[in-house]
């Protein structure tokens, strides 16, 4: 795969990778780099019955779903502007019917973002808010999209792929 030495100007919008070379030149034609991806991120998430939202709107949802900060709220929780309730958030099943969690979509997207080992800048949360989001179960696409949207919140409160960030303390070793 080719790489750039600068990051992409589009961002997330581009892909996960922010210095990957486009994932398909064939179909990804766009002179300026300014497009955005050619997928219909709303489209997805709907085809994958994904539900996206305000955390201090999903979290109300309740039973065996939980609302699931897309970007780890101990590691973004610093920014200037950031609101946990306004934050961005994915509903999850955070209990089996037994009342466990264990192996929930939830609890899975929760170590995936515990053992992420990169933090510090938005940048780096950006992919670990992704693979969270695929170890959740979501296909890549609707992982991107997710991650999109709620990147789309932080870019709104002024952040961008150098905002520094947390590193949370249950990551460290």
């Amino acid at each position: 795969m080719g790489r750039f030495v600068s990051q992409d100007p589009i961002g997330l919008r581009g892909g996960v990778n922010l210095f990957a070379y486009a994932p398909n030149p064939a179909r990804w034609i766009d002179p300026l780099g300014l497009a955005y991806c050619p997928c219909k991120c709303d489209e997805i998430l709907a085809k994958e019955g994904v539900t996206i939202g305000r955390h201090g709107d999903l979290k109300k949802i309740g039973g065996l779903q939980d609302s699931h900060h897309i970007y780890q709220d101990a590691a973004v929780n610093g920014i200037a502007g950031y609101d946990y309730n306004d934050a961005t958030a994915i509903s999850l099943q955070g209990r089996n019917s037994n009342g466990t969690t264990r192996g929930t979509p939830h609890y899975n997207a929760n170590q995936t973002q515990k053992t992420a080992t990169n933090g510090g800048l938005l940048g780096g949360e950006s992919v670990t808010a992704y693979k969270s989001l695929k170890a959740a179960g979501l296909s890549p696409e609707a992982s991107l999209c997710a991650t999109m949207k709620a990147r789309g919140y932080l870019k709104g409160v002024g952040a961008n792929s150098g905002t520094s960030t947390k590193i949370p303390l249950n990551r460290r070793r």
